[in-house]
């Protein structure tokens, strides 16, 4: 199909001149545009199409806007059906094919009794005069074209305008007050969608919210089980520990009442053929040395003899724990039999003031003197004491002496009447007849003598 090519005003003057159907398509570069021409290609719609003047304009061209001063555009696209200057029908991308047939039908049967009224007036017209059919439609119409051309475009053109204004105007009302119905459902329905969606939106929340309390509860239980389950196994380990020491409680009581003989006091059975001793010297330096356990203390004595560093000063052996001093008879014993074995300590002790540890029979007079020694320093020490019990009894003899002069009617600081004096705050026996000139006159400092 070609549409016509030339401006919107041939194209109204070629329907008036043609007085059939006027058909506009205004569209713009969107895809309902593209839409809605694929639609008018359709081959009957081009059949009908053909029939008519149909004219395509772009929205944004100079034809699209005269066309709009007449009619306005309400939309882009939309194909405009007009009927003597009257738009009788649209049609949008939406609409079917069928729909833009059946439309373009109706306005084309409408258009054919208005067609055929002048047909059937021509032939009452003839009838009436008969003889005068020629002469007068021939004048008739020589006066019609002569008077025509000048009042028919101005009144009939007024008249037509305000006609399509008035037309226009109401079918913009109507498409109003279409559209804001449509809208007014459209928003209605957004209103009922968005409540759907919100109720939705809530439920699906309160769901998950639901979901994640449930997970959060069975974890707590979960973490509650797994408490309770250790503390249960930690009780009955509790339980067991103290079965345990119950147990081992009683079997040392058993053990103690079937053997009376404590662990410490008991001697061990085992045999050793070795003793490792250890030697501590008077200056605290250590010597070790391994012995036969059937050496005597005597063969351990000559070896500390031969390897001490500490001098020759003489010493006697001990051991600790117990402690045990050996004497002049354990020479001769083992340190097996002296329990040494396997291991032991022996302590050189120096003894001051004795020229051997154990004398022997050949030391007999220096053990002689020493006892004269020992004797003399206890006749010492008896001397000692005698000497103190003898000075402690004249001075208690003195104070006794000073209390009874004083109760013989004698002042306070006069002579004594005991013989006893005074010497660096020592009461003697003696009395010194040079001394009575010395004696004291006062008492605290004063002086009592009163002549």
């Amino acid at each position: 199909m070609s549409w016509f090519q030339g401006t919107i005003n041939e194209a109204v003057q070629l329907v008036n001149t043609k007085g059939c159907i006027f058909t506009v398509f205004i569209r713009d570069d969107n895809e309902p545009s593209n839409q809605l021409e694929e639609l008018l290609t359709d081959t009957k719609v081009q059949d009908i199409l053909q029939q008519q003047v149909s004219i395509k304009l772009a929205l944004d061209s100079e034809n699209a806007r005269m066309f709009g001063q007449f009619y306005p555009i309400q939309r882009v696209p939309m194909v405009y059906f007009i009927k003597q200057g009257v738009i009788k029908d649209f049609a949008i991308e939406s609409t079917t094919v069928d729909e833009i047939i059946d439309k373009m039908d109706r306005l084309c049967q409408s258009d054919s009794p208005s067609s055929s009224v002048p047909v059937s007036s021509t032939p009452s017209l003839s009838t009436d005069n008969p003889s005068d059919v020629n002469a007068p439609t021939t004048t008739a119409t020589q006066n019609s074209d002569s008077s025509a051309p000048p009042s028919s475009p101005s009144v009939e053109g007024t008249a037509a305008d305000l006609d399509k204004k008035a037309k226009l105007k109401q079918q913009m009302e109507q498409a109003r007050a279409k559209r804001d119905e449509l809208e007014k459902q459209n928003e209605k329905q957004r209103e009922i969608k968005r409540r759907q969606d919100g109720q939705e939106a809530q439920s699906t929340q309160q769901q998950l919210q639901d979901q994640q309390n449930k997970i959060y509860f069975a974890k707590i239980k979960q973490e509650k089980q797994a408490d309770e389950a250790h503390r249960r196994k930690i009780k009955e380990q509790i339980a067991r520990d103290r079965e345990e020491k119950m147990a081992e409680r009683q079997r040392r009581v058993q053990e103690t009442t079937t053997d009376p003989v404590p662990s410490s006091q008991r001697k061990d059975t085992r045999q050793h053929d070795v003793c490792h001793l250890n030697v501590r010297q008077g200056d605290g330096k250590n010597m070790r040395n391994t012995f036969n356990a059937q050496d005597t203390l005597a063969e351990v004595r000559t070896w500390i003899d031969t390897h001490r560093t500490d001098g020759d000063q003489p010493y006697k052996l001990l051991a600790q724990f117990p402690t045990r001093h050996f004497s002049t008879g354990d020479e001769q014993k083992t340190v097996e039999a002296l329990d040494l074995v396997p291991s032991g300590t022996l302590i050189m002790k120096p003894i001051r003031n004795v020229a051997s540890a154990y004398p022997t029979s050949d030391d007999a007079a220096s053990y002689g003197g020493m006892l004269a020694d020992y004797m003399y320093s206890a006749g010492g020490m008896v001397y000692t004491t005698l000497t103190g019990v003898v000075t402690g009894l004249g001075s208690m003899v003195g104070a006794v002496a000073s209390t009874g002069g004083g109760s013989n009617g004698h002042r306070l600081g006069g002579p004594q009447a005991s013989g006893s004096r005074q010497i660096n705050g020592i009461n003697t026996l003696q009395q010194d007849q040079a001394d009575d000139d010395d004696r004291k006159k006062t008492y605290n400092g004063n002086s009592v003598n009163q002549e």
